[in-house]
C-alpha cells in the first residue's frame, strides 16, 4: 500500500497530502490505543473474539467477511504489483515488451507458482520470503529518499514544481482511501501484542507508539520523496517511475523490482492461508478438507487473477480502504472500548473516537461509491 502514497499526494497536492496523512495516521493511532485498552480489559488478544464480545454474532460475521475481503485485496495488490514489476524488469533488462502477452504471464504465475504454494499447509517454509520482502520495501524507500533530490533538481531544470494545493475533487476520496488501506493493521496488532511478555498497558503502548512513529516517518519519506520525484506524472505503483536522465538504467531499482516481484509471489500464499482459516471459521469447521481446499484454492486464484486483469489496482484499494477499514480500524476498536469503559461518559478519548468514526464512515462510504462508479466505467 505504501507504494501508492506518492500517487495520493499527486492527486491532491503537497499541503492537503500532508494534512490527510497526519490526520489518517493520528486517527488510526487513537483507535489502536482504544483497541488495546479494550483487549486488556476483556483479557483477550483475539480480534474476532473482541468483535464477538462487543458487537455480537451478526457483526462478528460481518467482521469475518471484511477480513476475507481485506485478505483478497492484499493478494490482488501483491499480484498486480508483482506483474507490473516483472513486465518492467523484462522491458528494461531484455528490451522486450510482454504487456501484449500479459494473460500468459498471469496464467504461468497462477498455475506454476501461486496455486502450488497456496496449497501448502506449513507456511513456515515461506517465512524467509516474508522477511526479505519487508527488507526490500525498506531498501526501496531508502533508494527513493536518496534519489529524490536529483529528480527534484531535474524537474526544476525543466520548470516543473510541486503543486501546493489542488482544488477539491473526487481524487481526495482516492487519496484518503489509499492512506486508510496503508494503515489498516489493527487486526494484526493484537497477534503481535499477544507475544509481549507480561502485556501490560504500558508495554503495549510502548510497542504501538514506537511502531506508529516509525511507520509515519517511512510513510512521509516515500510520500514526499516520491511526489517530489515525479510530481503530476506519478504512477499508481511508484516504483514504476522512469529513471533519472543520465542515470539509466537504474540498477538499484531494477534489482528491487525483480526481488519484490519474487517475494510478493511468495507472500500471496501466506495471505491465502489466513483467508483459508477465515473461510473455515465462516463455515464453522476447524479446517477445510483437502478436497475442498484444493477446489477453493484453484477457483480463488483464477478468480483473483481475473479481477486483477480487468480492474485497476486503485479501484481495488479504494473499495477496500472505504469499506473494510471502517469496520476493522474504527468500528470494532471504538465499540469494544465503549463496551468495557461505558461508565466513563466524560472520557475525551471516547468522544473523540465517536467524532473520528463518523468522519471516516462518511469518507469510507464516499470512497466505496467512487470505486464502484470507477469499476462501472
Amino acid at each position: 500500500g505504501c507504494l501508492t502514497f506518492p500517487y495520493a499526494f499527486s492527486r491532491v497536492g503537497l499541503l492537503p497530502g500532508l494534512a490527510l496523512l497526519v490526520f489518517v495516521s493520528g486517527s488510526m493511532g487513537l483507535m489502536l490505543h482504544l483497541l488495546i485498552k479494550a483487549a486488556l480489559k476483556a483479557k483477550t488478544f483475539s480480534f474476532s473474539g473482541l468483535a464477538l464480545n462487543s458487537l455480537g454474532q451478526f457483526w462478528n460475521t460481518v467482521y469475518n467477511i471484511c477480513s476475507i475481503i481485506l485478505l483478497m485485496g492484499a493478494i490482488m495488490n501483491y499480484m498486480f504489483t508483482s506483474y507490473q514489476m516483472i513486465e518492467q524488469f523484462v522491458m528494461q533488462v531484455f528490451g522486450y515488451d510482454i504487456q501484449p502477452y500479459r494473460m500468459y504471464l498471469f496464467g504461468i504465475c497462477c498455475f506454476a507458482i501461486q496455486i502450488p504454494l497456496s496449497l501448502l499447509r506449513d507456511m513456515s517454509k515461506l517465512q524467509y520470503a516474508s522477511l526479505v520482502a519487508s527488507i526490500m520495501i525498506f531498501i526501496v524507500i531508502m533508494i527513493i529518499a536518496v534519489e529524490s533530490p536529483f529528480y527534484f533538481m531535474q524537474n526544476m531544470a525543466e520548470g516543473l514544481m510541486p503543486k501546493m494545493y489542488i482544488g477539491l475533487s473526487w481524487d481526495y476520496l482516492d487519496a484518503v482511501a489509499i492512506m486508510m488501506f496503508g494503515y489498516m493493521n489493527h487486526n494484526a496488532i493484537l497477534q503481535i501484542l499477544s507475544e509481549v511478555k507480561k502485556p501490560t498497558l504500558a508495554r503495549c503502548k510502548k510497542v504501538i507508539n514506537r511502531s506508529w512513529v516509525i511507520e509515519l516517518i517511512f510513510y512521509l519519506l516515500i510520500s514526499l520523496g516520491g511526489y517530489f520525484s515525479t510530481l503530476d506524472n506519478t504512477p499508481s505503483i511508484f516504483i514504476k517511475r522512469a529513471d533519472l536522465k543520465g542515470f539509466s538504467p537504474d540498477y538499484f531499482i531494477i534489482a528491487s523490482r525483480c526481488i519484490i516481484a519474487i517475494c510478493l509471489s511468495c507472500l500471496i500464499p501466506l495471505r491465502w492461508n489466513l483467508m483459508r482459516e477465515s473461510v473455515a471459521s465462516m463455515c464453522k469447521v476447524e479446517k477445510l478438507s483437502v478436497g475442498t481446499d484444493i477446489i477453493v484454492t484453484i477457483v480463488g486464484m483464477i478468480g483473483l487473477n481475473t479481477v486483477v486483469y480487468f480492474i485497476d489496482i486503485l479501484t481495488i484499494i479504494g473499495f477496500i480502504g472505504g469499506v473494510v477499514s471502517v469496520m476493522i480500524s474504527f468500528a470494532i476498536p471504538l465499540f469494544s472500548y465503549v463496551k468495557y469503559y461505558k461508565k466513563k461518559s466524560s472520557d475525551v478519548s471516547m468522544k473523540l473516537g465517536y467524532v473520528i468514526f463518523f468522519i471516516f464512515l462518511f469518507i469510507g462510504t464516499g470512497a466505496t461509491v467512487k470505486s464502484v462508479l470507477d469499476f462501472l466505467k
